[in-house]
């Protein structure tokens, strides 16, 4: 599914990020919240890579990442606590199942932790998960159940690890007849969605008529079987023991628990057990599902997207309702536990943009606007927006910022311009003037590839043929102005390379959320692809968010994404 929006001031609506400072909260850069047994608990990542853990005064600790060596197993409820097993990681999605969690990082490492092991009494800390293939895949999403989980590669295989029942397993395959492009996980089951048609495949218990079929035996339990319906389906999610499927009529319909207890399916049957798939009763097509486990009960709470942009829910009631008018759909979540699709709540910073912006606006770069969300306001149109913070300068403040605004203006005047220009950048089929002293201020980097004890007047001459000279002239840009006008894709990603050779890692970033916008099907393999060959974690990680968001929100289009993948080999590990 896409994305809930949020922002700074939402995470005041949860309980239990409330303790958080204002300046605590100023840091979050994504947030999930989960059941944790008798309570809530939540697991919270600043902009500095660090992961906070916080619970509820009955949570269990343990799906928070802990364990006995930490000394956090009885934490101070509703007060952050760091978590280290888990931080510097570079995490970009939880699962948090009954009794173990799970966590992927950028490189598409998998981490899991909690009651892993045979002896439930035992906490394991965060750990990779063991794998018997070499090389170990590289995985894009990951779901957990009661005590297991299973994850999906970008092979388009998954494989499942933990305790089903009565059986173990490490790493082992679930054969499918054609690769998996998204799955989801019930308590004690899997169900996944393949690029053929695409059809439904699901693999665990069906007792209570989670697996969709009426002829379920205990051999069927760990037998990988197709579940038959009507038309394709886009996409699926699981309660703790249901199933619902939006299928492409924009029909959702429903199979499993059917009661007070596990939540109603929404469908026009007071039966407990839906064996079946059944229509569940919307007033318009579907656009989106998902659903989170609650605590207490009921367990479960549905939510639906409607083609008239209409947010219905049920679970805790039937028949499913819309949310009164003027309410968005972070209003379904809001203190409760938040989807389990979504892995991550990400915060758009945007909103406090204003707070965070000083009288010298008008000439901010890049490079002096830490945290600042590339997508949010023009910074250098903010004059009629700011702040009024002036008057509690001093006058050695006001001074100090009308000199950087006018050694910031002067060096906007120099890009591009041959005054006092000492040199020159050579490309293939064009020249581009510099000047030697303001680049070596501003970059490390030039100040080792320029010699500044070459006489201006020789004005010597920068060999950049092999570089594509629109990105170095982004570049440049950057460096004297503070922004750039790059826009097309292919220049894009050369920009986003020059800036890490350079070390402009805000450059670096800014160029990733503009490619991240231009994502598609018929250029994500490329641009992953380039991504890893630069090790651009950041990069990386917009796009395994672009594939995540395709598989819950158009696996139709994810069908052609992963088959491609297979058979010209470009989604590199």
């Amino acid at each position: 599914m896409s994305g809930i929006s949020c922002v700074q001031s939402d995470l005041s609506h949860w309980d239990l990020l409330k303790p958080l400072s204002n300046s605590d909260q100023w840091n979050v850069k994504a947030f999930c919240v989960f059941r944790a047994h008798g309570g809530t608990a939540a697991l919270v990542i600043s902009e500095q890579d660090e992961v906070f853990g916080v619970c509820s005064e009955l949570s269990d600790v343990s799906l928070l990442g802990v364990s006995s060596n930490d000394g956090l197993l009885k934490p101070e409820p509703f007060h952050p606590f760091k978590i280290p097993a888990l931080s510097g990681k570079n995490l970009q999605a939880f699962s948090i199942g009954v009794i173990v969690g799970a966590a992927l990082d950028s490189s598409g490492r998998l981490y899991w932790w909690g009651r892993t092991s045979e002896d439930q009494n035992v906490i394991q800390p965060p750990q990779i998960a063991k794998s018997k293939i070499e090389p170990p895949p590289s995985f894009i999403e990951v779901h957990c159940g009661h005590s297991f989980m299973a994850a999906l590669s970008t092979e388009g295989k998954v494989y499942v690890w933990g305790r089903l029942i009565c059986s173990s397993f490490e790493c082992e395959e679930l054969i499918v007849d054609s690769p998996v492009v998204s799955l989801s996980c019930g308590a004690v089951h899997v169900v996944m969605l393949t690029s053929d048609l695409p059809e439904v495949y699901t693999w665990g218990s069906g007792f209570d008529g989670q697996r969709g079929y009426l002829a379920f035996t205990e051999k069927d339990t760990y037998k990988v079987k197709k579940l038959e319906l009507n038309e394709p389906c886009v996409s699926l999610v699981c309660g703790p023991v249901s199933t619902l499927m939006l299928l492409e009529s924009g029909e959702v319909w429903a199979c499993g628990e059917n009661s007070e207890d596990l939540g109603f399916l929404g469908v026009d049957s007071k039966m407990k057990k839906i064996r079946v798939p059944t229509r569940v009763s919307l007033k318009q097509k579907a656009i989106t599902i998902s659903t989170a486990w609650l605590s207490p009960k009921p367990y479960a709470l549905y939510t639906a997207v409607l083609s008239d942009k209409d947010v219905y829910t049920w679970g805790p009631h039937f028949p499913p309702r819309p949310l009164h008018e003027g309410s968005n759909f972070i209003n379904v979540f809001r203190n409760n536990c938040t989807p389990r699709e979504m892995g991550m709540i990400y915060l758009d910073c945007s909103e406090n943009t204003e707070a965070n912006l000083s009288s010298s606006i008008e000439v901010l770069s890049i490079s002096q606007a830490p945290n600042i969300s590339p997508k949010g306001p023009d910074l250098l149109n903010q004059s009629s927006k700011r702040s009024p913070l002036r008057s509690s300068m001093t006058c050695e403040d006001v001074r100090s910022v009308e000199t950087t605004s006018s050694m910031l203006k002067f060096s906007a005047e120099l890009f591009g311009s041959s005054k006092l220009s000492d040199i020159t950048f050579l490309f293939e089929d064009s020249s581009f003037p510099g000047h030697r002293l303001f680049l070596c201020s501003r970059s490390k980097l030039f100040r080792e590839i320029l010699d500044l004890d070459v006489p201006a007047a020789a004005n010597p001459v920068m060999h950049c043929t092999s570089h594509d000279p629109i990105a170095f002239k982004g570049l440049l840009q950057y460096l004297y102005t503070g922004h750039h006008v790059v826009q097309e894709l292919p220049h894009l990603l050369e920009l986003h390379s020059l800036a890490l050779v350079f070390s402009e890692r805000l450059l670096a970033e800014d160029a990733a959320d503009k490619i991240s916008d231009l994502l598609e099907t018929d250029n994500i393999l490329r641009v992953i692809a380039k991504a890893r060959a630069m090790q651009s974690p950041y990069l990386v990680s917009k796009c395994e968010s672009y594939i995540t968001y395709l598989s819950a929100a158009k696996p139709g289009l994810m069908a052609k994404l992963f088959m491609n993948s297979i058979s010209s080999n470009d989604l590199t590990k």
